[in-house]
């Protein structure tokens, strides 16, 4: 039986993630995994076998994506705590094979988007504070997840510090992994936010968060998906997902690209750092899940097409 309790164990961990300044939001599944622990077994005190073994086994209706996922946020906390409190008894299992997503993104039409964007700015304006921080917010996030290429989350967990409005330059620290990145809006953009946090500043005076709830905390992920269904589907029948804006601006950037020779890693590491892709396949991985999309990278690309071109199964 170990010396420490599970919470000191968790605890301890959080500490050498502070000491060494890495992000809290993974202590925040660590500690889901504590909760989840404590509940299953009794409010036992101390970590054992049998409740990493429990937490590895696949739930029902759990796809791969989410159950791998869910192993690959404790499994860090398990690895500190085996070396630096020695507990050789511990034994990690093996994580479940990687599986790649088949989900093909939606491509966007022009007239799809037009009737998206026409009823984000159709939400009306009532009187509660809820109501007029969604009129104000919603056209204004999803214009800049499109025109940026930003994840959800990270439009979501935007802190109003990390938008330089008079530059237009981003900080996006609250990503994917540890790949914190810069990117720079398109001066139409950097005046539509200008507008919007001048005006938001008026209801939510000296606001942490620049998309924020009535109580200056960050939106959640259903918020969003709740406000993207609802302007989405009031003139569009097809179905799509708020996550594809940002496939949607791989792909036009691309095909912005003129039509005649030029270094092509040049433009794609661009690219892919922009997104915060960790590989440039990542980056491409949209025109192999749509093939027509393809005719159209190789004619840019030339000689070079099948070296950036990621192979899929």
């Amino acid at each position: 039986m170990p010396i420490m309790t599970f919470a000191e164990l968790v605890e301890s961990y959080a500490s050498y993630r502070s000491a060494c300044g890495m992000k809290e939001r993974p202590m925040q599944d660590v500690r889901y995994f504590f909760n989840a622990c404590v509940r299953k077994f009794d409010r036992s005190k101390y970590l054992t076998q049998e409740m990493v073994d429990w937490w590895w086994e696949k739930r029902v209706n759990e796809i791969a994506v989410t159950y791998r996922s869910r192993l690959n946020k404790v499994r860090p906390f398990l690895q500190y705590i085996k070396l630096r409190m020695d507990l050789t008894d511990l034994i990690i299992p093996r994580m479940p094979p990687y599986v790649e997503s088949n989900s093909i993104p939606h491509y966007f039409t022009k007239s799809e988007l037009r009737n998206f964007f026409k009823a984000c700015d159709e939400i009306k304006n009532y009187k509660t504070l809820e109501q007029k921080l969604r009129k104000m917010e919603v056209p204004v996030i999803f214009r800049l997840l499109y025109s940026s290429g930003m994840r959800c989350v990270e439009g979501r967990l935007l802190d109003r510090d990390e938008v330089i409005l008079t530059t237009g330059v981003v900080r996006i620290t609250k990503t994917k992994g540890y790949r914190e990145r810069i990117i720079v809006l398109h001066e139409t953009m950097r005046e539509i936010m200008s507008m919007y946090d001048e005006a938001m500043n008026s209801l939510i005076p000296d606001r942490h968060v620049f998309f924020p709830d009535i109580h200056d905390d960050y939106r959640k992920d259903k918020w969003l998906d709740a406000q993207f269904r609802e302007c989405w589907y009031k003139y569009n029948k097809v179905t799509a997902y708020p996550r594809e804006l940002r496939h949607q601006y791989a792909i036009e950037n691309i095909n912005s690209w003129p039509n005649h020779e030029y270094e092509t890693n040049e433009n794609l590491v661009s690219l892919k750092n922009s997104m915060g892709h960790s590989k440039v396949s990542r980056t491409l991985g949209y025109y192999a899940l749509v093939p027509q999309y393809g005719g159209i990278i190789e004619s840019k690309s030339g000689n070079t097409f099948e070296e950036v071109i990621p192979l899929m199964p």
